[in-house]
């Protein structure tokens, strides 16, 4: 019951904050998820390169500037994307501080680091894209439709594989991952994105189902690797910043995967 509790308050106060920021607007919704994001990169360096506090702390520090200033931009008509070139660097002064360090292994230390900017910073960065992108109409927020289609496709996820789940898809990866699981997510986002499409009309009917699809079955996918990652280096959860439910990269592994995939698509749209 204690653990019950745990896991309904963090994940009330979780939907409390992202759909306040939204409702706000996207100047609040950024810097909000500023910190989103830089807690789960944290998660990821800190599991990754558990010898390499500085490389972390640097690492940190430009996936935080990259966020910012790539969401910032979106605001300002890409005025602040003139800054961009110079995170390009950040490889070059990774390999050259091997000069001073020769028994690290900064080759693949530079690599992980890299590897956190574009697994968990370059998805949570096109989030306030693809509320920019009114493809047409008006209605309810496009970038809430993406949240709640996330959270169904959990839920249906969780309930259909429960109590129909006997058929892992990837058993090596994660045991508790089951077709059925699947498909119940896929059924439930659809009736979901069916629903909301009735009161956001910046995309038609069959973009928010295509949008459903995308989000069930790439959000799975960003599920799994997580698990992967999870297992390949020893851990059951990311973090514990969120009581009952893990770190924050357990929360949005989701998102990782599907959301550049969704966010090509809208933009194939226009």
């Amino acid at each position: 019951m204690n653990n019950f509790m745990q896991r309904t308050l963090s994940g009330a106060l979780y939907v409390i904050i992202v759909i306040g920021s939204l409702l706000l607007g996207l100047k609040y919704f950024i810097p909000v998820f500023a910190i989103v994001t830089g807690v789960a990169l944290w998660e990821f360096y800190k599991n990754s390169l558990p010898d390499a506090p500085n490389l972390r702390l640097l690492g940190l520090l430009c996936g935080i500037f990259l966020y910012l200033v790539v969401a910032y931009s979106i605001l300002q008509e890409g005025a602040l994307l003139r800054y961009l070139p110079y995170l390009f660097l950040l490889p070059y002064f990774l390999l050259l501080l091997g000069l001073f360090q020769p028994k690290e292994d900064n080759f693949k230390n530079a690599g992980l680091i890299l590897l956190g900017l574009f697994y968990i910073v370059f998805p949570m960065m096109l989030l306030p894209g693809i509320e920019k992108l009114q493809l047409k109409g008006s209605g309810w927020s496009q970038l809430l439709g993406v949240f709640i289609l996330f959270w169904v496709n959990d839920t249906g996820a969780y309930l259909s594989g429960r109590a129909f789940g006997k058929h892992p898809l990837f058993p090596q990866v994660s045991p508790k991952k089951t077709w059925e699981g699947l498909i119940g997510g896929v059924v439930l986002c659809l009736a979901a994105a069916w629903a909301y499409s009735l009161k956001s009309l910046s995309l038609d009917l069959k973009t928010w189902l295509v949008t459903g699809a995308i989000i069930a079955v790439f959000g799975t996918l960003g599920d799994l690797t997580e698990s992967m990652w999870k297992r390949k280096i020893g851990i059951k959860d990311s973090g514990n910043i969120m009581p009952g439910h893990g770190g924050l990269m357990d929360r949005f592994d989701g998102f990782f995967i599907a959301i550049p995939v969704l966010y090509m698509y809208l933009v194939f749209l226009r």
